[in-house]
């Protein structure tokens, strides 16, 4: 017995040397939408099984996204802090310096009186400075 289901029409041959001929048993439109059904099944099927996979992976992609933006966020706050720490340690260097550092203008004045003072009562006087032992010695010589 063969069967064709080429045109939609189930068609069976009692054999090689069908007698009667072609009998036939109904139309498929049964058997079409059965097969029909289940492929749309299956692919449903795929579809959902793509579809989860699909959403799984976006979840996982949005965890990681998530995790990430709070470790930035973490290493943001702890940037600020240290910045705010620099800063501080910045002004305190500032306010040290301010109080350490002399007023040369008083120093340079009194270096040009005594100079002036010295070079008109010892016009001819030449000293040399000695040091021995971080003590300054200083010897005079007239010319």
């Amino acid at each position: 017995m063969l069967a064709d289901k080429s045109d939609g029409l189930a068609i069976i041959s009692p054999g090689n040397h069908g007698g009667a001929g072609a009998v036939f048993v109904g139309n498929t439109v049964y058997v079409r939408s059965v097969c029909r059904e289940k492929r749309r099944l299956e692919l449903e099927r795929e579809l959902f099984a793509y579809s989860r996979s699909d959403k799984r992976a976006l979840q996982i992609k949005c965890s990681k996204l998530r995790s990430y933006l709070k470790e930035i966020c973490d290493r943001e706050a702890r940037a600020k802090m240290r910045n705010l720490e620099l800063l501080r340690d910045v002004e305190c260097i500032e306010i040290s310096m301010k109080e350490y550092s002399p007023d040369h203008a008083p120093l340079q004045q009194q270096k040009v009186e005594h100079t002036r003072s010295v070079s008109l009562s010892h016009t001819h006087t030449f000293a040399q400075v000695h040091l021995f032992s971080g003590v300054a010695f200083v010897i005079m010589e007239s010319y």
